[in-house]
């Protein structure tokens, strides 16, 4: 019987996606904190999937007030366990990914303050070596630019645009036996260019292999620094891709 040679199909798989994932309404299911009263009021349209903060002017610059600086931070915060989209609890042992994507980022007449979205160790922590966090941020700069930019524990990089229509970033995590926070890559683009830059990890998660870890929001001073306040409007999405 004749061999009869078998050919791949020509016809192109479609591409694997990771889910992008809203945060969805922070006022429902999230455990709030903010000692350092930098949030004066919150909302969320379901429609366009965009959150809008009202901050407080900073006139005086103080460490708590950020979590990109200094020891301590009791800005506003938004905690939850943290889950892969089936469900799964992501645990400190995982080999994972989170890819944030920012979008609609509207700063207004607010400078000099910053929104992430990360995971983090200790959640309810408001010591940043006991959070142990890692994200991507959006950011109005000191004069109004925005941004993006990788968060470690407390030191970030961001990467700003003029008229910046979108960002994205990803941080990446080892899973065992060293469980490294490896540090992020990210973007900001407008209609005409762009700017990509990075923020170098190497710290690690100290718990147990089995420990949930936790998804955080955190709005807070770009720093220790002076901010104007007043509202800002950002959408903001996220995926995670476990990896083991």
């Amino acid at each position: 019987m004749p061999i009869v040679p078998v050919f791949p199909s020509s016809a192109a798989a479609a591409p694997a996606t990771a889910e992008l994932r809203s945060i969805g309404d922070l006022a429902v299911g999230y455990t709030f904190s903010d000692t350092a009263a930098l949030l004066s009021s919150y909302a969320f349209d379901a429609g366009t999937d965009i959150h809008t903060f009202t901050l407080a002017a900073v006139g005086v610059g103080a460490e708590t007030n950020s979590f990109l600086s200094g020891s301590n931070f009791t800005g506003p915060k938004y905690r939850a366990a943290l889950t892969y989209a089936d469900g799964t609890p992501v645990l400190a042992g995982d080999t994972f990914s989170m890819t944030v994507y920012v979008e609609n980022l509207t700063p207004g007449l607010v400078r000099s303050y910053a929104i992430a979205v990360g995971v983090a160790q200790s959640p309810s922590s408001t010591v940043l070596g006991t959070m142990r966090g890692s994200g991507i941020y959006a950011v109005s700069t000191s004069v109004g630019t925005p941004g993006v930019g990788g968060w470690e524990e407390n030191l970030g990089t961001a990467a700003t645009v003029a008229s910046m229509t979108k960002g994205v970033g990803t941080c990446s995590f080892t899973g065992t036996p060293q469980k490294y926070r490896v540090g992020s890559s990210f973007g900001a683009m407008s209609a005409a260019s762009g700017s990509v830059s990075n923020r170098l990890g190497g710290g690690t998660f100290s718990v147990a292999d089995a420990t949930q870890l936790g998804l955080v929001i955190l709005v807070g001073t770009n720093g220790t620094v002076t901010a104007v306040g007043g509202a800002i409007s950002v959408r903001l999405r996220y995926a995670l891709t476990k990896l083991s």
